[in-house]
């Protein structure tokens, strides 16, 4: 068996292991490790998200890379069946103070896109996905994966980058939330940003 250690399963892990998975041969096995004892208990269980472009006057290659990814994001959303179960709407976004609609942009739930992805991957991996839950990784442990696996991808920030990449630093980012009274419609029926805001 030729392993790929994950280690993070937030969003970006999740998506991983789902990634992993479409491509894996019959051989393949994807260990997952997470700190916490369930998926998407950080930034990624905020219960919304929003997918908006990132709009440039010259089309520049960030704009270019966040377009792709909103598309593929949308795809996956579609695939998974969000759309139809409620945890994701493309319901457009306007793009501030200038007043451009934006028919990529809208909302997904983060935890039930990992779920998803899970429940996928699962699918099509069965006994060769491996998860460890409340996996607490100290240098050792995190060398010993790395001697076990063919591949290590890192799907989290912080301190657990060190012995991967000296020198790399990343930050966790927390996002500002505001609360709203519950509504009939689980997401908003548009979304509106500007100036790094939604």
């Amino acid at each position: 068996m030729t392993q790929i250690s994950v280690i993070g399963l937030g969003l970006a892990g999740a998506c991983m292991v789902r990634a992993l998975a479409q491509s894996a041969g019959p051989t393949t096995e994807v260990v997952a490790y997470e700190a916490a004892s369930s998926p998407a208990t950080g930034a990624s269980g905020n219960p919304l998200g929003v997918m908006h472009p990132l709009a440039s006057k010259d089309w520049n290659l960030a704009s270019q890379f966040y377009a792709a990814g909103i598309e593929e994001t949308w795809a996956w959303c579609e695939a998974l069946g969000g759309m139809k179960a409620g945890w994701a709407d493309r319901c457009g976004a306007v793009l501030m103070p200038q007043g451009s609609a934006e028919p990529s942009g809208g909302w997904v739930q983060p935890q039930a896109l990992v779920t998803a992805c899970l429940e996928d991957a699962r699918t099509r991996l069965g006994k060769r996905l491996i998860t460890h839950f409340n996996a607490r990784l100290d240098h050792a442990t995190l060398m010993d994966i790395r001697e076990g696996s063919a591949a290590v991808v890192i799907c989290t920030a912080g301190e657990l980058l060190a012995p991967w990449a000296p020198g790399l630093c990343l930050n966790r980012i927390a996002g500002q939330l505001s609360w709203l009274p519950a509504q009939p419609h689980e997401g908003p029926l548009q979304v509106v940003c500007g100036d790094g805001y939604v």
